[in-house]
């Protein structure tokens, strides 16, 4: 590893990429969910591909949830924007078994006092996907909760995250494995689009991110570079509440290791 000037190959890392995009003003606009998407291709070079090259370790974009989108999709009428929560979730593809998940979620959420208003199957195109990615991929759903006033937003995201733990645990006492059931996003301010594909895929397999009513003041987008776990739809970025470039340096630590 050759010093050149400042420069020093030790310090080199290998590892995940991760962009965010936003508008000092807040303004909420699909142009900066387009420009999220393009930082995300951008970063294709910081992703893995498996051997049949279009079924990557993940990637995916996290926006405020767009509520005159939502408004356009579901027959229910949506409290005021910010006063509910927005669910997405993996369930597993058989329909039968799907079921057996949206009921769980449903008797979790009375359980703590909520009620799910609508159910979204979200569309996606699965023939963009690589062989791998596809023969695993989850049906994937959005759903509605209301039911709690919150005395302010904090309050609420915090009352969302108690539900989100008590689906999971219920999901886990059920038997239900990991990635069966995993609650990819449940929050009233944001919603997270992700999967095991390449990040020129996403809006191709996610047809909701080309539709112009998506907007969003912000877009955090990662690509995921796995070097210690085997990839799986649920471990796709961004996570609920961030994205992050975090891997060792690989490099130097396989060089150490050996």
């Amino acid at each position: 590893m050759q010093k050149i000037g400042l420069y020093d190959a030790q310090w080199e890392h290998d590892a995940c990429g991760v962009g965010f995009v936003c508008r000092l003003d807040g303004a909420a606009r699909h142009d900066v969910v387009r420009m999220g998407i393009q930082v995300l291709c951008n970063l294709s070079h910081r992703g893995a591909a498996s051997a049949d090259a279009d079924s990557g370790d993940g990637a995916g974009i996290s926006l405020r949830i767009p509520d005159a989108f939502l408004r356009g999709q579901l027959d229910n009428a949506l409290p005021q924007a910010g006063g509910y929560g927005l669910g997405m979730a993996f369930f597993p593809l058989e329909e039968a078994a799907a079921a057996r998940c949206r009921a769980l979620t449903e008797k979790s959420a009375i359980a703590e006092g909520w009620r799910i208003t609508a159910w979204r199957a979200v569309p996606v195109n699965p023939e963009i996907l690589g062989e791998t990615a596809r023969q695993s991929r989850p049906s994937i759903w959005q759903f509605v909760v209301t039911g709690h006033r919150a005395e302010n937003p904090d309050a609420l995201e915090r009352r969302l995250y108690i539900l989100r733990k008590s689906i999971e645990r219920a999901a886990a006492q059920a038997g239900f494995d990991a990635d069966s059931l995993y609650l990819v996003s449940l929050s009233s301010r944001v919603v997270i689009y992700k999967g095991m594909m390449m990040a020129s895929h996403v809006t191709g397999f996610y047809p909701d991110l080309a539709d112009e009513r998506v907007i969003s003041p912000f877009a955090v987008v990662h690509q995921r570079y796995s070097t210690n776990t085997f990839p799986s739809w649920r471990l796709a970025h961004p996570f609920r509440c961030l994205a992050h470039n975090g891997e060792i340096n690989t490099i130097r630590g396989n060089r150490s290791w050996l």
